[in-house]
């Protein structure tokens, strides 16, 4: 997809994300993240060959929970308030992680043109972001677990996901691949991800939410709580921004376009 030109902005009043911690299920556990009143602006523009980007996100609450048992309610009758209330009255077992307050968080790139190679993989970042409220967490040795668990299972999934394009009938890698096929399906979807690989470098970076327990452990800054999921290096924050946000906004851009034209 090519780089915005121009703006786009996403407004919706409530997304809910449920991640599963084995086969979908009603009875199994899983992790709920809700968002309440969210508000994404893009801005990008061109200055010879440069790509500027600026993101803007604006959240009025997240709430990020565990629930122990299902089943959940179907999605029109799904709410950030059914949730809270669920929590509050331990209903089935849900159990409060993350409770974020309004969120506002602003982030600027430069990516810089090379007459040889095109557009550089060096992206310039400042990061900054606002929080009016504590975050108020639960996390504990078990939750972190819980939660570094389900990251590894879905990760397995997309590298899955990523070598089943590699096979004969968009399905799963056919068992009967020989080593040696095997092997190099991996070299190329391994090699197909490094190609859009860039390098980040934070100019300016604020992160600084108060965070509140809810537990008996001692307050953390949240630089100690994201080492914990192995989070060591503020890139690491703006590559996942620029690259789950940005890049998936720029993709939603390109098929608007493409659709557009169709018409």
């Amino acid at each position: 997809p090519q780089a915005l030109s121009g703006d786009l902005d996403i407004a919706g009043e409530e997304l809910h994300i449920t991640l599963y911690a084995g086969e979908m299920s009603d009875f199994v556990e899983c992790c709920q993240l809700s968002v309440r009143e969210a508000n994404i602006t893009l801005e990008g523009s061109y200055r010879d060959r440069d790509i500027y980007r600026f993101l803007t996100v604006d959240i009025k609450t997240s709430i990020l929970c565990k629930i122990h048992q299902g089943p959940l309610p179907p999605a029109r009758e799904f709410s950030c308030d059914y949730l809270l209330e669920r929590i509050r009255r331990d209903f089935r077992g849900a159990e409060l992680i993350l409770h974020v307050p309004h969120t506002h968080v602003e982030m600027s790139t430069a990516q810089t043109a090379s007459e040889s190679s095109g557009v550089s993989n060096l992206v310039h970042c400042e990061f900054d972001s606002y929080f009016n409220a504590p975050i108020e967490t639960t996390l504990d040795q078990y939750l972190f677990h819980f939660i570094k668990d389900l990251a590894n299972r879905y990760k397995a999934s997309g590298v899955q996901a990523n070598l089943s394009a590699t096979s004969d009938e968009g399905g799963a890698v056919s068992p009967a691949l020989s080593k040696a096929s095997y092997s190099t399906s991996i070299s190329r979807a391994l090699a197909g991800g490094s190609r859009r690989r860039r390098d980040y470098k934070c100019l300016f970076f604020v992160l600084e939410p108060q965070i509140s327990h809810l537990n008996e452990l001692a307050t953390h800054d949240v630089v100690t709580l994201l080492s914990w999921l192995g989070v060591s290096k503020r890139e690491t924050v703006i590559a996942a921004i620029h690259e789950g946000v940005i890049d998936n906004l720029e993709k939603l851009h390109t098929m608007i376009k493409s659709l557009s034209r169709t018409r």
